[in-house]
């Protein structure tokens, strides 16, 4: 028999929502892990809210008509919805089991692509830096150039930012176009082989250093180089799985979150820590 008292009240076994029992002392990793999986269950493992100013999760704010999605809301409070409008829309997959029993907006044609209806949105103005995440599972590389997600001008690389298939290679990019110099970017050797495996994949950028890390089952990289400029904003919004039809990627996306600014560490880790429980990405 287990009981307990909160708040002077005893409460019966049926208060209780789990309980887990070991038959001897766990390890401190042990009781890490146990208190994640409880946050995690019960909801109060959540990521950095400072600085979000546009988050959408697969299991909230999706509208859809047979299963194709005509909007995904911002869970922000910024307003800052993907949206879309054209004949090819995203599919909300309820069935797969891509991110285990979560529900995901599934990529798997290039004429399924999406924009940020709020394009010219204040809040995507990026100052001082930005910080980027999307969980993604990557199913198939459609192009040499195949796009996971980017904010830049008219289709170009020019005054923006995004992750792209480059080859073999995931290239995270500032202000890379031929119009502008100078630009940067970092590759990691990132394949499409990863048998379609959830991954993180998030960009930092500080306005001294790009930063750059991949963090799933098959792939953990991270990289950086030094970059400083004053110009990374563009005029149109945030793409998913897009480019032009000739560059676009399958994936299935279970997690977006933009920071208009470059996060601290502390925020970061408690982040990564609420992504990792979440889609159980070690």
């Amino acid at each position: 028999t287990i009981a307990a008292k909160f708040n002077g009240t005893l409460l019966s076994p049926l208060d209780f929502g789990s309980y887990v029992l070991y038959n001897g002392p766990i390890s401190d990793s042990g009781v890490t892990s146990v208190q994640k999986y409880f946050l995690s269950k019960y909801n109060q493992l959540q990521p950095s809210l400072t600085d979000l100013v546009m988050w959408t999760k697969s299991e909230d704010g999706i509208t859809e008509s047979g299963g194709f999605i005509s909007e995904w809301a911002d869970q922000s409070g910024n307003n800052n919805d993907f949206d879309n409008s054209t004949a090819g829309k995203p599919f909300y997959n309820t069935t797969g089991s891509t991110f285990g029993n979560l529900p995901y907006v599934e990529f798997n044609d290039p004429n399924e692509w999406w924009y940020m209806e709020s394009n010219t949105s204040s809040d995507l103005i990026t100052p001082d830096g930005f910080t980027v995440y999307i969980v993604t599972a990557i199913q198939i590389e459609d192009a040499f150039y195949s796009y996971v997600a980017h904010k830049t001008t008219s289709f170009t690389w020019d005054s923006g930012w995004g992750i792209l298939f480059f080859g073999t290679s995931l290239r995270f990019f500032v202000n890379q176009g031929s119009s502008l110099t100078p630009f940067s970017y970092v590759n990691l050797p990132f394949t499409d082989t990863t048998n379609g495996q959830p991954h993180i994949m998030k960009m930092r950028y500080d306005k001294n250093n790009i930063e750059a890390e991949v963090i799933g089952p098959v792939d953990n990289l991270s990289g950086s180089k030094a970059y400083t400029d004053s110009v990374i904003d563009s005029g149109d919004g945030i793409w998913l799985s897009y480019e032009t039809s000739s560059f676009t990627v399958s994936q299935d996306v279970g997690e977006f979150l933009f920071y208009n600014t470059a996060i601290s560490s502390e925020q970061q880790t408690a982040t990564e820590n609420y992504l990792r429980s979440k889609y159980g990405i070690s």
